[in-house]
């Protein structure tokens, strides 16, 4: 039997894959119907990925962050959004706030061994809410698609979504989720 399912393509990105493999399983109905089951699985694969670090197993830790890297794919898809153009905006804001931290430390006249991870992430949410205040920080890319998040989830606030599901450890293995 042939499946539906290519192999991957060895010229797409793995995003770039994961997201076409996960849209022809949508379209014959395996998907998730809403963006809470899937914010829910992405959920899950967090917890899947801590039992597998506390059980130090490093090729079930590699499957489980594998697994962690489909399931945002599979958001992204749902989202209408590119993983890869979200990845690459991310680093670029990373590398402009590390910058932003960097001059602190710089200036500070200290050596980076001698601050705590406490102390430079102070310095981080200050590099984040100068980020937003300043202008220069806009998209250098173009500017993300978003329409088809604005029309399926009009009204709904993923944050919120994302705050109302939490995880919860039982003795089995997977933890449960709930609301």
């Amino acid at each position: 039997m042939k499946s539906i399912l290519p192999d991957p393509d060895p010229k797409d990105t793995a995003f770039s894959s994961a997201r076409k493999i996960s849209g022809i399983a949508a379209n014959v109905g395996f998907d998730w119907p809403t963006l809470e089951g899937i914010l829910k699985k992405c959920v899950e694969e967090i917890g899947e990925l801590e039992e597998a670090i506390n059980s130090k197993s490093g090729e079930e830790i590699f499957k489980e962050f594998g697994d962690i890297l489909f399931a945002l794919s599979n958001l992204g898809r749902h989202l209408g959004l590119d993983p890869e153009e979200a990845l690459n905006e991310s680093t670029r804001r990373f590398i402009q706030r590390f910058r932003i931290v960097e001059e602190q430390v710089k200036k500070s006249r200290r050596k980076w061994k001698d601050f705590t991870m406490e102390e430079l992430d102070e310095r981080w949410e200050k590099a984040k809410r100068k980020e937003v205040q300043s202008s220069k920080f806009k998209f250098q890319s173009r500017k993300p698609k978003t329409k088809k998040f604005d029309k399926k989830y009009k009204g709904k606030s993923p944050k919120s979504l994302v705050n109302k599901t939490k995880v919860k450890k039982t003795s089995g293995k997977k933890p449960k989720i709930r609301k």
